[in-house]
């Protein structure tokens, strides 16, 4: 159960994270779509609306969305 709630705690700040990164730079889904493709990575901007909505990605996915943005450090601390 302590797993559970770890993991979903986990889900909630990598959403968190990534949401307010991408408001505190003013960029919309499909500019991070850009920005992405730009790096090498293709995904739609459904697809990656959808895999933030439902936190359904890894740290790897989360850090290469974080790299195009400018994001240098990020604090995990609540």
């Amino acid at each position: 159960m302590a797993s559970r709630n770890f993991c979903a705690c986990t889900k909630a700040v990598l959403y968190c994270t990534l949401k307010a990164e991408m408001k505190r730079r003013g960029l919309t889904y499909d500019q991070l779509v850009a920005k992405l493709a730009e790096i090498g990575v293709t995904i739609d901007a459904h697809v990656l609306r959808n895999k933030v909505a439902r936190v359904g990605f890894s740290a790897v996915f989360f850090v290469r969305c974080l790299r195009p943005m400018g994001v240098g450090n990020v604090c995990l601390d609540a």
